[in-house]
């Protein structure tokens, strides 16, 4: 089931994030932390990674200066588990592990919570949200909290396209999701002609990678709309809130297990300006 651990860091040095830092090699080594063989993180499914990893967001908090004593500088750093063999190994290292380094800065690890959601759960809360007022489920938003980058037969596409963002989260669904549960990729026909971007505010960011030229993204808020839903019916409404819901927890386009394509799930609302 996708499970969200979100692990409370803090230091005495401020950190400065960028996308070339090297966010998995944390990861792995609180999953070798406990077990000397820890559970596969990728080559099962080479689509898709089983996890995503959110940058390190730093908190801020109001505390009273201490003239005797430096104020650490709090993180939150979000990691997104689509595959159950992972939970037990992560969360054993983080508890035999009682600081992660990274860019050469040691971050004590403070405290750890813990919120999962089963796949069933999500299909459900769709299914309940569209209920029996399909009409005010036709729009649905999305917040794009770090850079998405995504591309269309080998171009950058700097646009949140209903058919690359469904496509991703029905692929990614379709990977992980028991077989019961599990859309049909003919569903992407009707994404193709049905679902129109109808709002967004975004703006474009280059992402930089490591010995590599920089990518074309993009972050902010986008609303689709789905076109003569009567023809569709409330089923598909539900199937696409489902897989949009999902996208909080595998992300949205490349790279998503070094701190992109974060996303946030916004329902039928109109998408509220990012701060």
């Amino acid at each position: 089931m996708p499970t969200v651990v979100t692990v409370h860091l803090s230091t005495a040095d401020p950190l400065f994030f960028d996308e070339t830092w090297p966010l998995e090699t944390p990861f792995r080594q609180l999953l070798a932390a406990a077990h000397p063989s820890p559970p596969p993180t990728g080559g099962q499914h080479d689509a898709f990674l089983p996890y995503t990893l959110s940058p390190l967001w730093r908190v801020h908090r109001r505390q009273r200066p201490n003239p005797g004593r430096a104020t650490p500088t709090a993180y939150r750093w979000r990691i997104c588990l689509l595959d159950d063999a992972l939970a037990p190994p992560l969360l054993a290292g983080l508890q035999a592990m009682e600081t992660l380094a990274l860019q050469g800065a040691s971050l004590t690890v403070e405290e750890v919570t813990v919120e999962a959601q089963s796949y069933p759960q999500l299909a459900r809360q769709a299914q309940e949200q569209v209920g029996g007022r399909p009409e005010s489920a036709r729009r649905l938003s999305l917040e794009f909290i770090t850079p998405v980058v995504l591309h269309r037969s080998g171009l950058p596409m700097p646009l949140p396209d209903p058919l690359l963002v469904f496509r991703h989260y029905l692929l990614c669904w379709d990977t992980f999701a028991p077989p019961e549960l599990r859309v049909n990729v003919n569903l992407l026909d009707a994404v193709a002609f049905h679902v129109a971007l109808t709002e967004h505010r975004l703006e474009t960011r280059r992402v930089r990678l490591a010995g590599k030229p920089p990518r074309v993204g993009f972050l902010g808020n986008a609303t689709y709309t789905v076109m003569a839903w009567e023809k569709l019916g409330p089923d598909f409404l539900a199937t696409l809130h489902a897989l949009a819901r999902f996208g909080a927890f595998c992300g949205t386009g490349e790279m998503t297990a070094q701190g992109l394509g974060q996303t946030r799930y916004g329902g039928p609302e109109p998408p509220r300006r990012s701060r």
